[in-house]
């Protein structure tokens, strides 16, 4: 439902797919997680070091001010769409067509 929600919206919002393709291991629980922290691997010993702290060292701070800008415009874009379910409760209407609550 969610992929199908999101090549809806994608016309209106052209960088939905893509934040929602790289953000969306983060909210389920994936391998976004386990890979992210990973500092070294050294295949030799089949070791991994991970790093755990309060700074980030592989994306730069701006970056983590964008998450929040997409998270916000993602908000706004639910909203608006709520704002129209209410309107009208029998549909809620979508960029390319409408989509039946009943469906």
């Amino acid at each position: 439902m969610i992929a199908n929600l999101i090549s809806r919206l994608a016309p209106e919002h052209a960088w939905l797919p893509h934040v929602y393709e790289r953000t969306s291991g983060y909210i389920h629980f994936s391998g976004a997680h386990l890979f992210s922290p990973i500092a070294e691997v050294r295949n030799e010993s089949r070791e991994v070091e991970y790093v755990i702290g309060e700074t980030d060292t592989n994306y730069p701070e701006s970056s983590w001010l964008e998450v929040v800008e997409y998270f916000n415009d993602a908000t706004d874009i639910f909203l608006h769409y709520l704002a129209g379910l209410g309107s009208d409760k029998s549909s809620l209407r979508f960029p390319t067509d409408s989509y039946s609550l009943s469906q």
